[in-house]
C-alpha cells in the first residue's frame, strides 16, 4: 500500500506544474471537507454524550439554572475547520512524499503519554499569547474573536468549542501543529504520527470540555483528556466557563499556571455552583453500579 501511494505521489510531482497544482488543491480541499465532517460528528457525540451522562446524575451543570443553548452551530464549526485546515493540508500534500518518509510511528503507550503531556504544555502559552492578543486589541476582537463569545449571557454548551472565526483556528491549533511538525523534523528528522493525532485528540476533548457546561469529575477528566486534565495545575471546565463569564481571565487552556504568572487567573464565580462533596461527585457511577447490581440481583 505504502508503495503505490509513493508512487501515485510520485507521479504527482511529475505532472505538469498546473496539474500538479490542481490535484494539491483538489487532495487539500476534499481532505477539509472531510475532516470538516468528522468534527461536526464528533462535536455532536461528545455533546449527546455528556447530556446523557447528565441524564443519569453523573455530572452537574455549572450553572443550573442554565441549560445548554438551543442554537446549533454547526455550520460555523464545519466552516471554521473548512477554511482554517484547507491552507494546511494544501503545504502538508505539496511536501507529503518527504513527510511519509520521515514518518517513524512509535506505539508506545508510555511514549504517546509522555509526548502527549509536553506538547499540551508547549502549547498553553502559544494559546493564551494569541487568545489574549485577540482580547487585548479591540479591532481584532471585533472582527475575529467576537464570533466565539457572541452567545447569551453564560448559555454555554459544548457546540460552541469551534464556533470561531477560521483565522482564529488557524492561529491557536492549526499554526502550533504546524510548528511542531516542522521542530520534530528539524531536531530529529522524523515524527511520530501516533503521537501527532493522540495529541490533536486530547486537544479537541479539553477544548470541547472547556466549553460543556458542566463540572468534569476527575474519572471523566482521565477518559476524554488522557490524564491531561488530572495533572497538578492542569485547567477544568469550570476554569474556561469562567472566561466566558470574565473575559479578563483564565486564557490559556490545558493548565492555570501561565494565567497565575500573567496575573489573569480567576479561581470561582459568585453565578457558578461549587460542588459541595467533591469525593461524592466522583464516586456517583460507582453509586450508580451498585444501585444497578443490587435492582438487577434483588429481583
Amino acid at each position: 500500500m505504502y508503495r503505490a501511494l509513493d508512487a501515485a505521489l510520485a507521479a504527482v510531482e511529475a505532472a505538469p506544474p498546473l496539474a500538479r497544482a490542481a490535484v494539491l488543491i483538489t487532495a487539500a480541499l476534499v481532505g477539509a471537507l472531510g475532516f470538516a465532517l468528522l468534527s461536526v460528528a464528533y462535536e455532536r457525540a461528545a455533546y449527546a454524550g455528556y447530556a446523557f451522562l447528565e441524564r443519569l446524575g453523573l455530572i452537574d451543570r455549572l450553572i443550573p439554572g442554565i441549560t445548554p443553548t438551543a442554537t446549533d452551530y454547526q455550520k460555523e464549526t464545519f466552516r471554521a475547520f473548512v477554511f482554517s485546515l484547507w491552507p494546511a493540508l494544501l503545504l502538508i500534500f505539496y511536501n507529503l512524499r518527504p513527510l511519509l518518509a520521515c514518518a517513524a510511528p512509535d506505539w508506545n503507550p508510555l511514549t504517546v503519554l509522555a509526548g502527549v503531556w509536553v506538547l499540551s504544555i508547549l502549547h498553553d502559552p502559544w494559546f493564551w499569547a494569541v487568545h489574549a492578543t485577540l482580547h487585548r486589541f479591540k479591532p481584532l476582537y471585533r472582527k475575529i474573536h467576537h464570533q466565539h463569545h457572541d452567545h447569551p449571557w453564560g448559555d454555554m454548551s459544548l457546540h460552541q468549542t469551534a464556533d470561531m472565526h477560521f483565522v482564529e483556528a488557524f492561529a491557536l491549533t492549526m499554526g502550533f501543529y504546524a510548528a511542531c511538525l516542522v521542530l520534530a523534523l528539524n531536531l530529529w528528522g522524523s515524527w511520530n504520527p501516533v503521537l501527532f493525532y493522540a495529541y490533536i485528540a486530547v486537544e479537541a476533548n479539553m477544548n470541547m470540555g472547556g466549553h460543556c457546561g458542566y463540572h468534569m469529575p476527575a474519572w471523566l477528566q482521565l477518559l476524554v483528556t488522557a490524564g491531561v486534565g488530572n495533572t497538578p495545575w492542569s485547567a477544568s471546565s469550570l476554569t474556561h466557563y469562567i472566561h466566558h463569564l470574565d473575559p479578563s481571565k483564565n486564557r490559556a487552556l490545558y493548565f492555570t499556571w501561565v494565567d497565575k504568572l500573567a496575573g489573569t487567573y480567576r479561581a470561582s464565580h459568585p453565578k457558578i455552583k461549587p460542588i459541595a462533596d467533591p469525593v461524592e461527585y466522583n464516586r456517583r457511577p460507582l453509586r450508580l453500579a451498585a444501585k444497578l447490581i443490587a435492582a438487577r440481583w434483588g429481583a
